[in-house]
């Protein structure tokens, strides 16, 4: 269903040589409310500061696989954020690209969380 994405991105820049699309529950809860967040309200969080995000596309649709390849264009984005579905990330090799995900799926945990008991507590 993704193929087009994953060949997609895997065309943008030669230091891509892995891709990886998953829907991990913290990313994808940040990733849909990003737009909504200043850089304020992620001071704390600079690897989050820098995400890329993209606007709703059908699964498996032509739009999806070109909104999602198209910011791996440019060199240095490492993941991109998509409207509620997920994140795609990607790295020279499978091992780098899955540690970038683990990371990234942590940060937006302890974002999630943060951004929750600080609701809470206030």
């Amino acid at each position: 269903l993704e193929g087009p994405l994953h060949l997609g991105v895997l065309k943008t820049r030669k230091d891509i040589g892995a891709v990886i699309h998953a829907h991990p529950p913290y990313s994808t809860a940040f990733g849909n409310v990003r737009p909504k967040l200043t850089d304020g309200d992620l001071k704390n969080y600079p690897f989050l500061r820098q995400a890329v995000f993209t606007p709703y596309a059908d699964p498996g649709s032509k739009d999806l696989a070109g909104f999602v390849s198209e910011p791996f264009r440019q060199e240095g984005v490492i993941y991109v954020f998509m409207q509620d579905h997920g994140v795609t990330v990607v790295g020279p090799d499978i091992y780098t690209a899955y540690h970038r995900l683990d990371f990234l799926e942590g940060a937006a945990k302890s974002f999630v969380l943060t951004a929750l008991l600080k609701k809470i507590y206030s």
